[in-house]
């Protein structure tokens, strides 16, 4: 089943790999299966997209990622 996100005209969404993944399987699972992003939905200035991804990728909406860097950043002050 996909992950539904919404983005408005500028948003960014991020994908990586979760750091308590293997690497190599992940990497190996990405090629094997890809990943799929579709847009499901276009309307009210928004974009739904469908998002299908192995286990070990992360989908992050931008402000997630901007919280989660500052956080890291406080604690190491």
């Amino acid at each position: 089943m996909p992950l539904q996100l919404t983005r408005r005209v500028g948003q960014r969404i991020f994908l990586t790999i979760d750091p308590a993944a293997d690497l190599q399987e992940a990497v190996q699972r990405i090629l094997k299966e890809g990943i799929e992003i579709g847009v499901a939905f276009i309307g009210d200035s928004r974009v739904y997209l469908d998002i299908t991804a192995p286990q070990e990728v992360k989908v992050l909406r931008e402000e997630l990622v901007a919280r989660d860097n500052a956080q890291r950043e406080s604690l190491s002050q």
